[in-house]
């Protein structure tokens, strides 16, 4: 092969490589944004319900609190 169709097929492959790089960064980068978004609103949810059983708590409502606290806690471990 001569030396302007070796640079032709270098840049190509150069193109090709740089393509596939930019096709694995659009498809990774969302989906590792939403899982961490999700892990995030998770963690989220979580401590907000944990404060509001010791809003309960505090406001004297204990029967409540322990209610919403099992609830919590069969919610987190897949329980039902």
């Amino acid at each position: 092969m001569k030396a302007p169709a070796r640079r032709l097929v270098a840049k190509l492959a150069t193109i090709s490589r740089t393509l596939v790089h930019v096709a694995a960064c659009l498809w990774w980068t969302p989906l590792i944004v939403v899982t961490v978004g999700r892990l995030l609103l998770g963690l989220a949810w979580f401590r907000l319900r944990l404060l509001w059983v010791q809003g309960l708590r505090v406001t004297g409502h204990p029967e409540a609190a322990l209610r919403a606290l099992k609830r919590l806690e069969a919610d987190s471990t897949g329980r039902r």
